[in-house]
């Protein structure tokens, strides 16, 4: 997979913001968690579990665009494991 560079993934984005003037706003939690919510969603709509996802994996462009990247651990399904199907307490 192939994409365009991004030099800014979530976790230096949130390391930037440590002071105390410096916090995200709601408008733009919403705004990401906006873009991230549909990317895993389709994600798992074609059968893709990206099974590592955490700041790190998650870039951020200049533009405000989120991308989902490091697709290396991500695994192919056809279906849920039986085990995830039901849980038996």
């Amino acid at each position: 997979m192939v994409m365009k560079y991004v030099d800014c993934d979530a976790k230096s984005f949130m390391s930037d913001l440590k002071s105390p003037k410096k916090v995200f706003s709601l408008w733009q939690v919403k705004y990401l968690l906006k873009q991230l919510l549909p990317a895993v969603s389709h994600l798992h709509s074609n059968c893709i579990m990206h099974s590592d996802l955490k700041p790190s994996k998650i870039l951020l462009t200049h533009s405000g665009i989120l991308k989902v990247g490091d697709f290396e651990t991500a695994r192919n399904y056809d279906h849920p494991p039986e085990y995830f199907s039901y849980i038996d307490l």
